[in-house]
């Protein structure tokens, strides 16, 4: 099964919310990707992100830039491994993830 399989598990950056949210403060920062469901969304999601649901992000991917950071998001923080792990094996190079995802920001403060 996918759980077992090691190379979905493939070792990226991992950010702390505070961390995070200190580097979208500075020039060029990374671009913010939330692979969460559409009521996920909706119901709050960080400044400046992109949209795109872990299910249609092998179709959606080519959309994406090459020449920026990227850094999955999700709720939790285990689907937007999952999509850094896929994204990797679709070439890109420039990934990381938020640890504990939208809980984690949202602990710290609530951002629409």
């Amino acid at each position: 099964g996918a759980a077992s399989d090691p190379t979905l598990w493939a070792a990226h950056p991992r950010w702390q919310a505070a961390a995070l949210r200190q580097r979208l403060a500075e020039p060029a920062p990374p671009l913010v990707v939330d692979v969460r469901a559409q009521s996920e969304w909706d119901a709050g999601h960080l400044e400046g992100a992109v949209h795109l649901p872990l299910p249609r992000l092998h179709a959606l991917a080519a959309s994406l830039p090459r020449d920026v950071d990227l850094v999955l998001q999700c709720q939790g923080g285990y689907r937007s491994s999952i999509a850094a792990s896929l994204l990797e094996s679709q070439g890109f190079t420039r990934l990381s993830d938020l640890i504990g995802g939208w809980n984690a920001w949202s602990a710290q403060t609530c951002t629409k």
